[in-house]
């Protein structure tokens, strides 16, 4: 396993639809990164399509064998590993918020986004089916996990994949950058307290790649950011430019984070799965479920309404 990683987060502003225009782009922004050294290039969430894509989704999803992807593969052989998301047409022709992981031409692992967001500006839930797996996969950096934008707001999620072994997480997100109502956080910031926290307790580094530009009136707020096993802020994104945001990553810092705070080692694991089991057998409400002729308009749901069958390879 090396030592030391050179991480470049290509934030950038994706074209709304425009395949060939994005792809060129993140060639681009890779090519950059190859010449500084980097070993990994992160994209945005939907680098590749754009975000707001609703009925273009159809027409933009891509099998994993598509030729439209093979460039991103190639680039990988004589240069950095890429981590990049697209819209995924399942075999079943589901589609899928994904990003796929390419080391020396070959695809190492493929995360499909979980938490669908579908309040507010948002609509994924929409427009695609959920993944059902979150797994920590090998690299030659050692074991990675991918968790794309909202995944990220669910704590289990970075949890399950630290727990399964991941030394390094991965993020690609398309983030506003300002909070719904007056009185929040700005998002941003809340994002950073998070990611911050998640490095800290964890003895993780993580390389979250978020999105610049407009599309359909919403700003995208940038300032990607890479920190280290220790919660420390190693490289930070401008909130409104194009461009490459690069750090190195001692990765013999996880092992000393770990150590020092040894969180994940003491994890009690069967006291998890007995109380999250014991939770949803008593039934899991929640109030996100609307029901007509409650008083209202809201009705609580046991979790083994909302359950649905796993899906295969999801």
């Amino acid at each position: 396993m090396h030592t030391r990683l050179i991480i470049a987060c290509a934030q950038m502003r994706p074209v709304l639809g425009d395949v060939a225009a994005n792809r060129n782009r993140i060639l681009e922004l890779h090519g950059e990164a190859a010449a500084k050294g980097a070993g990994l290039v992160i994209t945005p969430e939907l680098a590749l399509t754009g975000y707001f894509l609703r009925d273009l989704a159809p027409e933009v999803g891509l099998p994993l064998n598509s030729p439209t992807l093979e460039p991103l593969a190639a680039a990988t052989i004589d240069g950095p590993d890429l981590l990049c998301s697209f819209v995924e047409q399942r075999e079943d022709y589901r589609l899928t918020i994904s990003a796929a992981h390419w080391h020396r031409g070959h695809l190492l692992h493929v995360h499909r986004k979980v938490y669908l967001p579908t309040y507010g500006m948002f609509e994924d839930e929409r427009y695609f089916a959920a993944g059902d797996r979150c797994l920590a996969y090998p690299t030659p950096n050692g074991p990675a996990g991918i968790l794309i934008c909202e995944d990220w707001l669910h704590p289990v999620l970075p949890s399950i994949l630290v727990f399964d072994g991941a030394l390094l997480l991965y993020g690609c997100s398309a983030s506003p950058d300002k909070g719904f109502l007056k009185a929040e956080l700005g998002n941003l910031d809340l994002w950073f307290d998070q990611l911050r926290v998640y490095a800290a307790l964890f003895g993780c580094p993580i390389a979250w790649c978020n999105r610049v530009g407009f599309e359909d009136g919403i700003h995208f707020g940038g300032r990607s950011l890479i920190l280290d096993a220790a919660g420390g802020v190693l490289a930070q994104g401008d909130p409104f430019a194009e461009g490459l945001v690069i750090a190195e990553l001692d990765l013999g810092q996880v092992r000393r984070s770990r150590v020092k705070a040894p969180v994940v080692e003491t994890e009690n694991l069967a006291l998890s799965i007995r109380e999250l089991t014991r939770i949803q057998e008593k039934g899991w409400h929640t109030p996100m479920i609307s029901r007509e002729g409650a008083p209202d308009g809201r009705q609580t749901l046991p979790l083994g309404d909302l359950s649905i069958p796993p899906l295969p390879g999801g």
